[in-house]
């Protein structure tokens, strides 16, 4: 397997969260989300990042949801970031079967 370069992962991570406008998920130089943890609160593994963006990528395909209904908007965008996404969880997921997540996520990732 490949080696793992978690500043990268992050970098990846907190560009993708900016793209799709979600920056409140980012995370800090500990890898701490100022939205979900406290300052004292224990940094994210690359699971909570794959659980996150797993859970952002649902959002896309929740009838209601703001992101679903931007399908029909503004298609590259909607594509874009999806795309963007599924890339992410797919080329991270593989590290992350013996992780925990410090957070709960709502996502199939989570513990």
């Amino acid at each position: 397997m490949k080696h793992l370069n978690m500043d990268k992962a992050v970098e990846r991570y907190n560009n993708i969260m900016w793209d799709c406008g979600y920056e409140c998920a980012e995370l800090d130089s500990d890898r701490r989300c100022s939205d979900r943890c406290p300052q004292e609160g224990d940094p994210w593994t690359l699971r909570d990042m794959v659980a996150e963006a797993d859970y952002l990528l649902s959002c896309y395909y929740e009838c209601g949801n703001v992101r679903y209904e931007d399908r029909n908007e503004d298609r590259a965008t909607y594509n874009s970031e999806t795309g963007k996404l599924k890339r992410f969880i797919a080329t991270y997921a593989p590290f992350v079967t013996d992780m925990k997540c410090t957070y709960g996520h709502c996502s199939k990732y989570d513990n």
